[in-house]
């Protein structure tokens, strides 16, 4: 797919995405993946676990790393990348070109939320656990921001919809305070 030249407000081409920015992107989202793999597999900040529990602790705290190393070089590379590709030249004082309708890229941002949070849940992580200085789980955070398919994937793995923040609020008190109607209808669903 190939994107079409547009033109600034003063008639000069505007740079699009072409081949060597899809080489680019290419690069930097196997650099992200194989740094995210190398963090994950010789983690440098565990030694040896000293009981069973600590073994899964250990394998979730390195796919975690991993999947944050991933996420940061990927960000990091784009964002380095963006500032030499597309910055603009000295003179140019027109707005970019404004770009809507990525349907491809809002799934893509949608879903890696999702996969996310399952494959933490399938490492074991407690859906239920509170965070200490608000008292929000993930089913409260993702209701506060919307996440209706991150929810999906917590009902499924037990998180508890009826568990409270510290200021007495439910995941579905939070979706309807932010106006996430789909998120307050599954969740109103899964409360007795």
């Amino acid at each position: 797919m190939s994107h079409q030249a547009s033109h600034s407000s003063d008639g000069t081409q505007v740079r699009a995405f072409d081949s060597s920015s899809k080489l680019a992107v290419i690069l930097i989202g196997a650099i992200a993946a194989i740094a995210g793999i190398v963090m994950g597999v010789a983690n440098p900040f565990l030694s040896n676990a000293a009981s069973s529990q600590g073994i899964m602790i250990d394998t979730l705290f390195s796919v975690l790393l991993g999947i944050a190393t991933a996420v940061f070089v990927l960000v990091q590379g784009f964002l380095l990348y963006s500032i030499v590709r597309f910055s603009r030249a000295p003179d140019d004082e027109g707005d970019g070109m404004p770009i809507r309708g990525n349907t491809k890229l809002e799934v893509l941002w949608t879903a890696i939320p999702a996969v996310i949070v399952a494959l933490l849940l399938n490492y074991g992580a407690d859906p239920n656990h509170r965070e200490r200085t608000e008292g929000n789980t993930a089913l409260i955070w993702a209701a506060k921001l919307g996440h209706l398919d991150c929810i999906r994937v917590l009902l499924a793995h037990k998180a508890d919809p009826k568990l409270r923040d510290l200021g007495g609020l439910t995941g579905l008190d939070w979706a309807n305070r932010n106006g996430h109607t789909q998120v307050a209808n599954l969740l109103a669903g899964a409360s007795p």
